[in-house]
C-alpha cells in the first residue's frame, strides 16, 4: 500500500553495487516537534532515475512528493519507509 509524503530533499546518492541497487535519498525530518531537525536517508530503487537528482547543490532544500511504502526487515520486526515515486516542486530554499 502506497502513502502520500512530502520531503524537504537536501541530497542524493546512487548506490550502485551488485546486491543493492538505488538512490539514497536524503530528507529532513522534524526532529523535536518543529526545533531542530536531522537528516533521514531514505531508499529509492529506480536507479535508471538518477538524473533527476543530478541538479540538487549544497545548501539547498527541494520540496518533493513521492508516494512511499513500507519495506520489513529481518524477521519482520522493523520496516523502512521506500520512495516509490518522486516528483520535485517548486524552487529550492536555502538551508
Amino acid at each position: 500500500m502506497s502513502l502520500p509524503m512530502q520531503l524537504d530533499v537536501i541530497g542524493a546518492i546512487p548506490t550502485d553495487y551488485d546486491q543493492y541497487q538505488y538512490i539514497k535519498v536524503f530528507a529532513l525530518v522534524d526532529a523535536k516537534n518543529g526545533v531542530g531537525g536531522v537528516s533521514q536517508a531514505f531508499k529509492y530503487y529506480n536507479l535508471d532515475d538518477w538524473a533527476k537528482f543530478k541538479h540538487i547543490k549544497k545548501g539547498e532544500i527541494h520540496q518533493a512528493n513521492c508516494t512511499v511504502y513500507f519495506e520489513g526487515k529481518g524477521n519482520g520486526d522493523k520496516s523502512e519507509v521506500v520512495i516509490e515515486t518522486i516528483e520535485f516542486v517548486g524552487k529550492p530554499k536555502q538551508a
